[in-house]
Order: C-alpha cells, then sequence, then structure tokens
C-alpha cells in the first residue's frame, strides 16, 4: 500500500545572518574558540537525532498496531487503545521535552522558535532560524482567502433503490485506481466504510462523506491547488455525471494572507513568512472559514530561542541554529480528516474511522521525524567540516618562521585527525533512517 506524501513545505531561504541584525538571543560563548564551540554544537545535535531516532521507534509500532488491526478487520479493546497508542504518545512527548544539552531543551522549542496561537483554526507549526521574536500580543494573522480541498459531489442521493443498481466504483489519483465493488444488500453506512477502507489500502487520500442532502461527498485529504482525483459508478449517477463517465474533481484552493502585516506564501492550508520579513520561515496552518477576505483570524506570539554558531575562526560571523518543537502537538499537523484529528497528540483509535485517520497522521509525523533527522545530519556534518578547516587555517599564521609553520602544520593535521575521528556524525542506537 502506498504511504501518502510528507505535509508541510520545506523552508526556503539561507540560514546564514550577520551579528548586527540579530535580537538578544543567546550568544557565542566569550573566550571559548570557535572549534569548540563547534563541538559543542555537534555533540548537541547528537543528542537531538538520537532521541528523533527513539521517536521514530515508537511511531512505527503505533503504525503497524494499527494496519495490523485493520487487516484482521477486528474491534479493538478500549483497554488496548489506550495501553498501546497513548502510552507511546507519552513516550514521545517525553522524548521531545527531555532531549538535552548542558540543561538546554532541544526539541519542545527550547533551542529554536517557541509559537503560540490564539485564533480558531489556526495552528503553530514551526519557525525558522531567521524568524524573529514577536511584541505584544504577537504577530497578526489576516487569512484573504481560506485554503479548500479538491472535492467530487455525487450526481444523485445514495437511496437504497441506488445502491442496488450501482455494482461498482472507481476512483483515480495519479496513478493509483481503486475499484469498488458495491455488494448487493450493503447498507449507506456499509458503502461508505468499505469505500474508505478500500481507498486507504490503494494508496487514495481521498475521505468520503454523505453530503446533507444524501448525496456521497468525496474530498482530498491535503488542501490545496495541487491535489486532484477522478471519479465514475458505473451503472448510476452516485458519483458520475453520466453513469460510466468519469468525473474530476473541483479544484482546491491556497490559503492566502499575511503574518505581521507581511504578505505570506500559502501552500495548501500552510502559512509560510516572507522570506525577507522579520516572519521568514515562521508556518503556521490555518482551516477555518471567514466571514470576509482580510480577516484577522488571530495573533502568533513567537519567542526566538536560536542558537549562535560561529562560522569563522575570529567569532566575527555566525549564523543561528534554530531547532523545531516537535512534541506529539506540533507533529502531524495539516492533515484533514473527518475524525477531526488537528495533531498526533489528538489521536484516537476506537474505531475503523479513527484508525484510518490515524494513520495519516502517523505518515505525516513520520515525514516530518525524517526530513528534521536528514537536516541534522548534514549539519552536524557541516559544523565538522568546518571545524577542521578552522583548525588548519589557525596553523598559518602570517609573521612565523618556516620551521614554526611545519611544526605548526603537522601538528595541526593531528589534531585535525583527531577532531574527525572524534566528531565523526556518530549512529547513537543505530541507523539514523526513521522506520
Amino acid at each position: 500500500m502506498k504511504s501518502f506524501a510528507f505535509q508541510v513545505p520545506p523552508l526556503k531561504g539561507n540560514l546564514r545572518i550577520q551579528p548586527e541584525t540579530l535580537d538578544t538571543q543567546p550568544a557565542v560563548t566569550p573566550g571559548v574558540s570557535a572549534v569548540s564551540q563547534l563541538e559543542a554544537k555537534v555533540s548537541l545535535l547528537q543528542i537531538a537525532k538520537g532521541s528523533l531516532k527513539r521517536m521514530g521507534v515508537e511511531l512505527s509500532e503505533m503504525k503497524t498496531f494499527i494496519e495490523e488491526s485493520l487487516e484482521k478487520g477486528e474491534p479493538m479493546p478500549h483497554s488496548l487503545v489506550e495501553s498501546f497508542v497513548s502510552e507511546r504518545i507519552l513516550r514521545i512527548k517525553g522524548y521531545s521535552e527531555t532531549a538535552s544539552f548542558l540543561g538546554q531543551t532541544l526539541l519542545n522549542g527550547g533551542s529554536g522558535v517557541w509559537g503560540q496561537v490564539k485564533g480558531e483554526g489556526l495552528r503553530f507549526v514551526r519557525g525558522s532560524a531567521l524568524a524573529q521574536s514577536s511584541e505584544g500580543q504577537g504577530y497578526a494573522v489576516a487569512i484573504e482567502n481560506a485554503p479548500k480541498a479538491a472535492n467530487l459531489l455525487g450526481r444523485e442521493p445514495a437511496t437504497p433503490e441506488s445502491l442496488r443498481k450501482e455494482s461498482l466504483i472507481v476512483l483515480r489519483e495519479g496513478q493509483q485506481e481503486v475499484h469498488y465493488r458495491v455488494e448487493r444488500g450493503i447498507t449507506l453506512q456499509g458503502l461508505i466504510e468499505g469505500l474508505q477502507t478500500s481507498l486507504w489500502k490503494g494508496g487514495i487520500d481521498v475521505s468520503v462523506y454523505l453530503a446533507a442532502d444524501g448525496r456521497l461527498a468525496f474530498l482530498h485529504n491535503k488542501l490545496g491547488r495541487k491535489p486532484k482525483f477522478q471519479g465514475m459508478s458505473l451503472k448510476t449517477r452516485l458519483v458520475s455525471h453520466l453513469p460510466g463517465s468519469f468525473v474530476t474533481s473541483l479544484v482546491g484552493e491556497d490559503v492566502q494572507g499575511r503574518i505581521g502585516g507581511e504578505v505570506a506564501q500559502g501552500e495548501g492550508g500552510f502559512l509560510q513568512g516572507d522570506i525577507q520579513g522579520r516572519t521568514s520561515g515562521l508556518t503556521l496552518y490555518y482551516q477555518g472559514k471567514l466571514s470576509h477576505s482580510g480577516q484577522v483570524v488571530g495573533f502568533v506570539q513567537v519567542i526566538q530561542k536560536g542558537m549562535l554558531v560561529p562560522l569563522d575562526g575570529a567569532n566575527k560571523t555566525h549564523e543561528r541554529l534554530s531547532l523545531p518543537a516537535l512534541t506529539p502537538q506540533h507533529l502531524g499537523i495539516g492533515v484533514s480528516n473527518r475524525s477531526g484529528f488537528g495533531s498526533l497528540e489528538e489521536i484516537q483509535v476506537k474505531t475503523l474511522l479513527e484508525r484510518l485517520d490515524a494513520l495519516r497522521i502517523l505518515e505525516a509525523a513520520q515525514g516530518e521525524l525524517t526530513q528534521m533527522s536528514r537536516e541534522l545530519k548534514q549539519k552536524e556534518e557541516a559544523y565538522v567540516d568546518l571545524a577542521i578547516k578552522l583548525l588548519q587555517e589557525g596553523a598559518n599564521p602570517k609573521e612565523a618562521g618556516e620551521e614554526l609553520l611545519s611544526m605548526g602544520k603537522e601538528k595541526a593535521a593531528q589534531m585535525a585527525k583527531e577532531l574527525r575521528y572524534m566528531l565523526r556524525p556518530k549512529d547513537l542506537g543505530g541507523s539514523d533512517r526513521m522506520a
């Protein structure tokens, strides 16, 4: 079966910034060499990677547990749900809140952007190294166009008579196609559940609803203009406008708006701050209704807690290392679902519908951890290489005798070799790959 795509759009732009543009943040430690500070940051990143791996294991166990229950088609006892899923969500919360380096927490916003929103339908997703702290009640969030999902509405109501006539419903998304055979005597509820399960198994990320007027409604689980799909009912107009003919979903819409008065980039329900502004890389998620275009739907308070990392031996140029909060309430945001789960923290798996929706949240959360693990590994390797470079540069003073310079180079080479071994990207607890 196909896994559904990772949700949150990637951050854009360079993390590097000059000291004079920084607001008040944890400073580069006075009197400590740039190489020593890079060594500390490598250790910090390795600890964060180890915690991400453990979180990934918990997600994988939950996903396997739910998938097996769906294959068996057996109801889940409430006690089993509480003892298995809830316990693992608590473990993930524990890993994200206790991962620390020298007393500084790493994965709960303590080493990056801390954010809190106030407003219905609005969620804080993450910040970036360039996002600046807000003042007062925070940055105002104005939405000019609310996001919508691609959707398809059947042509006639789903009645017992139409169900008796129909034999086949087909949905198609990209290269995936699901053929659902309608059994004789099936109830409307049975049709919706059976069709939903078939779509999940076939890798089509679409939810099935019953509209207020009794027609079948199909809604893509990702908001925005990119997703699209087609549907067909063979003998009736339960889906098709003409029996046996495919009909294409209506195009969805991306969110449009401003954060702190700055034009933000919208993709699906995600709104990302202006790359050139104070809100650069600040990512929010909005799913709601507007009374008018430009409506202020809420505010986001932001505190930048990113760490400064030296980029030269003189400690004159730096970049900010900002780790995102990855607690259960920050994972799996932006997955539309009938159960109303807003994040990993909220999932339940007692019913068939909840299990299907929980899987989408889990897959999105796995994608986020995989991406973050990859980014941390790249940054770790970059800091190791920079430390070696600075160490070698330190052995080339402008005013030194030939013999002294030669000795300095040999010593630097030996130190570089030792440092390379000591700071090599470590695999804490196993492979870096997320399950």
